[in-house]
């Protein structure tokens, strides 16, 4: 796990500059889920939901109270808002995971 995180922060300083130049005039047309940790940066210095609907449409997310690394963490909370996604989409049609209410959807 440690190591992919570590290539993934490499390509955020590479390849993925590139990449990201290369489509900047378009926008993630399916639904995303975004996830950012209570303990990460992130959050205190962006609107998590604001920035990641720059390159989306259609966005949902929230805050996880936990470090930087959800998967080891804080599994459960993360598997339970793939879960509630994963359903949103297969079952539901909506466009934001069940049983989320709007305020935890923005939190910042």
């Amino acid at each position: 796990m440690i190591h992919a995180i570590c290539e993934d922060y490499r390509a955020g300083a590479s390849i993925d500059l590139e990449h990201d130049e290369a489509d900047l005039d378009r926008k993630v047309s399916c639904p995303l889920l975004a996830l950012w940790a209570e303990q990460g940066a992130f959050h205190r210095l962006f609107d998590a939901l604001a920035t990641w609907r720059e390159r989306a449409s259609d966005v949902s997310g929230r805050l996880i109270p936990g470090g930087i690394i959800l998967p080891e963490e804080a599994p459960n909370a993360l598997m339970d808002e793939l879960r509630n996604f994963l359903v949103m989409l297969c079952v539901e049609g909506g466009s934001r995971p069940l049983d989320t209410p709007e305020h935890e959807l923005n939190a910042v």
